[in-house]
This record gives structure tokens, sequence and C-alpha cells, in this order.
């Protein structure tokens, strides 16, 4: 199994789109020649909703309270914060993985906070609220709206 790191991804297009201030939209395709193991650690990382569209992955994210392993494949939705974390992404067939993803900064939701005040979730609006966020991950399914979307 081939390994690469940050910046020497061969195989792999990820377009960042900046929306606005706080905000941005990522797309992922990835066509390995073989199967591969991508490895990436953080520090701080922004808040995040991934959608997995094509292909099957394998995550393992080590972070300060310890591990969580989840497995992609196309229907995943996955609201996350990595920070301070190490991870590897497994691509084990030669199948093309397509993702695309959401990612918040802090200062985007403490703004929309400010103007929502009504916002309902008060566990999530605590967490996202914070200087730092710390490791968050929920993974689930797409709901059939998401997958139109």
């Amino acid at each position: 199994m081939n390994r690469e790191r940050p910046g020497s991804y061969s195989c792999i297009d990820v377009q960042h789109i900046h929306v606005k201030q706080g905000l941005q939209l990522v797309l992922v395709d990835c066509e390995p020649p073989e199967p591969i193991l991508f490895e990436f650690e953080t520090d701080e990382a922004p808040f995040e909703f991934s959608f997995h569209l094509s292909g099957h992955t394998r995550y393992c994210v080590t972070h300060q309270k310890g591990k969580d392993r989840f497995n992609g494949s196309p229907g995943l939705n996955v609201a996350a914060a990595f920070s301070q974390s190490y991870a590897t992404m497994e691509v084990f067939d030669c199948a093309a993985i397509r993702m695309v993803a959401i990612q918040i900064e802090p200062c985007f939701f403490r703004q929309y906070f400010d103007a929502h005040k009504d916002f309902g979730l008060p566990d999530l609006m605590d967490l996202l609220q914070k200087e730092r966020l710390p490791f968050y991950l929920r993974p689930s399914t797409m709901t059939p709206s998401m997958s139109i979307v």
C-alpha cells in the first residue's frame, strides 16, 4: 500500500471554494491507481459537514479522548471537527472517491448565532462558540434530501 502525506497527493484533486469569511466549500476527487493510505495531522480544524458520494474508505482518527474508526461509503454524512488529531484515510480499492465538504470556522458561527438567537440547539451552540473547537465526530447516513442536493 502506498503512503502519502500532505503536499504529495499525486492522485487527489482538492478544490477549495471560498464562499464568504469563515465559510468554504471543498470538493474532493481521488482516483487512486493502487490502494493508498493518506495521513494528516491537525492542530486547529474548522467544523465540517462532509458528504461521501462515491468509493469506499476506512478512517482512523486518534485524538485526546482516544481513537475513532469508521468506514466511508456512498451516503455517509459526517459532522466533525478534527482538532488536535492524527488521522488516516485508507482507500483500499481503486474506485474513484468523491466527497463534498462544507467547512465552517468558529468566527462564522459566532456571527450567525449573534443574529439568530433562537437557533434551538443549545449543546451545538455551546460547542461552536468556543474560540478553539474541541474534537467532535458524528458520522451518520445522508437523508434523501441531502442526497438530492
